[in-house]
């Protein structure tokens, strides 16, 4: 999964073939008028079956569900929040979370780049109001029942993780790298 596919400053536009990789199928929100694009890649030696999901509601997101042997079916999602995202862009955001558990598959996992510099993950918490968006996206991910894996960090700025993996399996993930 890949956020931000179109170049910040790029004066050319980005079209799905300008972002092949070879063994794979790509899947892309880049025709609906994405403002920096997302990507799910699926590798081809896997057999699987994939499937639009309907949770597209959030622009700066794509969804799939893969049929898994017998009745598992895996929801990939991935997303992309701006750090200058409006209030009623974040909204739309924490209720498609909130909506995940309600959604027909056994297994869940969410990647991105979700630009809340302020929450504490180690933690789940913030400093900021019960009203910030920080702390309603805690709330959102607590609702949907998700469980984070660190992805990377910032050094640049005070330490913060920026980029975000969700479960809804604790232990689906042992560990990351980044």
């Amino acid at each position: 999964m890949v956020t931000e596919v179109k170049p910040k400053h790029s004066t050319e536009p980005t079209s799905e073939p300008m972002i092949p990789l070879k063994g794979y199928q790509s899947y892309t929100n880049l025709d609906a008028g994405s403002h920096r694009g997302i990507a799910i890649y699926v590798s081809n030696s896997i057999d699987h079956l994939v499937t639009a999901v309907s949770l597209n509601t959030y622009k700066e997101s794509i969804w799939l569900n893969i049929k898994l042997k017998g009745k598992d079916k895996l929801l990939l999602g991935c997303v992309y929040r701006s750090p200058s995202s409006t209030e009623q862009n974040n909204i739309k955001l924490f209720n498609l979370l909130q909506q995940i558990p309600e959604y027909d598959s056994t297994h869940t996992v969410i990647a991105g780049d979700f630009n809340c510099p302020e929450i504490e993950w180690t933690t789940w918490s913030t400093t900021k109001s019960e009203e910030h968006h920080s702390q309603k996206f805690i709330d959102a991910c607590r609702d949907a029942y998700l469980h984070q894996h660190t992805t990377r960090h910032r050094h640049s700025q005070n330490e913060n993780l920026l980029d975000l993996v969700f479960i809804n399996e604790e232990h689906m993930v042992l560990s990351t790298d980044y």
